[in-house]
């Protein structure tokens, strides 16, 4: 075969396989996924659109077009080089010559590519369209500090969607993953619970194809809520009685707060359920103080304070804490036993309990003592009366309180009853004659002496003035039998009298 011949003949079927590639029509470009990505631009940070298609090799193919639809058209927006695959849409220039960029912070977004041939008569025809994911803000609820979010399902995948993974990123801090929700339906909502006040919240929805390793991202949502704050501690530290046992007060603090709290007191006769007192609503207060007018105090009450909001929702309680209950029990040698109960819900105990006797200070004790023997009868028969209280005293808690618990008050009475000596010697070792009262109040008292004929001798209201044996002409009385009449009122009114003899002797 003549050689010519034959080399003519390899560039003519080379010529006509050239000519019939070059007169096909490009294939159908296939888009991988359209999603949404943060770019650094001129003026800012901004989320664009993203469009990857399959890369192919096919000869004559001059560049890709990238339409978007705008209903009822599809719009040219550019177009890159052959040897590229994706595109991101910013400052797309239109085919009218007007700029655009990307709206897919604001809105969903539908692009389809076409690729185009060297002589732009074979183009391939448009692609499947696909959408990106659109996140957007159904509602805000600042009183229960949740957003309720909503998304397009994503276009284009006909393998489908396996799963939408919910990001959330609060306080400038990483993405990480709350939720997921199993693809198939057009629209999603999903409510999360967790704000945070006066930071950002961030938030991005990713669809994950069935086919391994495709992914699209949807713009990211921030929120940044204001609500009002709930206080991070509500601590009470006194729960007195005063003097009278009328009247207790209750004080505690509360961790600021920007949201209208109701305080609701609360009390409880046995430490298990508790009834409602009064309630308080203040706003950014620390400090509160409440009188509760309760007669007679007899039994430990045990306090706490409810701490509510509506907006935001919330509750908060403190710790119980308890009143001091004084006790008292009199023995027959006029000693008295004085008993209490501990101060329990002070963070850390008490310092000291001071126990008080008519307002002075007889006895302080650690927390493992609550009980005093009051022996002192040389005080308790001078008074009429003897009054007991103890106060108990906070160690300074971590919110710096020093708080006073103090018990109600109890007065003891010693019996009421007058003690006479049978005799005195005037000038020796027993030189006047006084009686022992034990009760009897001093307006109301007297003592008379009387010699054997009925005569006066002695007469005084003063409980500390006794007989010294003299007669009222200022001699020195003799040895003989006198006649003593005392009377005086008890505390409960009634009057006692007591009549007896005295032998006077003299040495």
């Amino acid at each position: 075969m003549d050689v010519k011949k034959v080399l003519v003949f390899i560039i003519l079927i080379q010529v006509i396989f050239s000519l019939k590639a070059y007169s096909q029509n490009l294939s159908l470009p296939i888009i991988d996924s359209v999603t949404v990505q943060t770019f650094s631009t001129q003026t800012g940070l901004k989320q664009l659109a993203v469009i990857t298609w399959a890369s192919t090799v096919e000869p004559n193919r001059d560049s890709y077009f990238i339409y978007k639809s705008v209903p009822p058209a599809l719009i040219t927006l550019d177009s890159v080089s052959a040897n590229q695959n994706s595109f991101i849409y910013t400052d797309a220039k239109l085919a009218t010559g007007i700029f655009v960029e990307s709206l897919a912070e604001t809105e969903k977004e539908v692009f389809s590519v076409v690729a185009s041939h060297i002589d732009n008569r074979r183009n391939s025809g448009f692609s499947a369209t696909h959408s990106t994911i659109f996140l957007s803000e159904n509602f805000f609820d600042a009183c229960s500090q949740q957003i309720s979010l909503s998304w397009n399902a994503y276009e284009g995948w006909t393998e489908g969607i396996r799963v939408y993974r919910i990001f959330v990123s609060q306080s400038g801090g990483a993405f990480t993953q709350v939720d997921s929700i199993v693809g198939g339906a057009t629209l999603y909502n999903y409510v999360f619970k967790n704000l945070k006040s006066d930071t950002d919240n961030k938030f991005f929805v990713r669809a994950v194809s069935n086919i391994p390793g495709k992914t699209s991202s949807s713009n990211i949502k921030t929120f940044f809520p204001s609500f009002g704050t709930f206080p991070d501690h509500v601590y009470l530290y006194e729960a007195s009685i005063d003097n009278n046992n009328d009247t207790i007060k209750i004080s505690w603090i509360a961790g600021q707060s920007t949201a209208p709290i109701i305080y609701i007191l609360q009390r409880s006769n046995s430490n298990l359920n508790f009834n409602n007192l009064d309630t308080i609503i203040q706003q950014g207060n620390t400090a509160f103080l409440y009188f509760q007018f309760q007669k007679d105090v007899s039994e430990v009450y045990y306090y706490r304070v409810v701490a509510q909001t509506t907006c935001p929702v919330g509750t908060f309680n403190s710790q119980i804490l308890n009143t001091v209950l004084l006790q008292t029990k009199t023995f027959k040698d006029f000693s008295n036993e004085i008993t209490w109960n501990r101060v329990e819900g002070w963070e850390n105990d008490a310092k000291i309990y001071d126990l008080y006797r008519n307002d002075f200070l007889i006895g302080s004790f650690d927390q493992s003592v609550n009980l005093f023997l009051d022996g002192d009868t040389g005080v308790i028969l001078k008074s009429t009366s003897n009054c007991y209280k103890i106060i108990a005293r906070e160690k300074t808690s971590q919110y710096g309180t020093n708080g006073i618990n103090q018990s109600n008050t109890i007065c003891v009475f010693p019996e009421n009853n007058i003690f006479c000596p049978d005799a005195f010697t005037p000038g020796g070792a027993n030189p006047i004659f006084k009686p022992v009262l034990v009760g009897i109040e001093q307006k109301e008292y007297s003592l008379k002496i009387y010699d054997r004929w009925g005569g006066l001798v002695f007469a005084t209201n003063d409980q500390d003035v006794g007989w010294d044996g003299k007669l009222p002409t200022g001699n020195v009385s003799y040895t003989s039998v006198f006649v003593y009449l005392i009377s005086g009122k008890k505390q409960d009114g009634r009057v006692i009298e007591k009549r007896g003899t005295i032998m006077v002797i003299f040495p």
